[in-house]
């Protein structure tokens, strides 16, 4: 399955791709690296330098931003690093 990262070069979100490349998920991690690390993505991941909330997307960023910060709390408890 293919899934979609934001703050994948975050503490929490590097984290939750390294889990999820563990399970054998393809991995897409979107990070404008303002808090972040490059050290921290994982090597099988696809990695895009965005930051979404300088990115108008026909005027739904702040949705999508909510989404996705939603999207990525949601993935972390699914997987609450057992």
């Amino acid at each position: 399955m293919k899934y979609l990262v934001t703050g994948g070069a975050g503490f929490i979100g590097s984290h939750i791709v390294d889990q999820l490349i563990q399970n054998g998920h393809e991995v897409i991690v979107l990070d404008n690296l303002s808090t972040g690390s490059l050290e921290n993505i994982n090597a099988s991941c696809s990695f895009v330098n965005i930051d979404l909330s300088l990115t108008p997307i026909k005027g739904y960023h702040n949705t999508l931003k909510k989404s996705m910060l939603y999207f990525t709390v949601l993935l972390y408890q699914m997987f609450n690093f057992r």
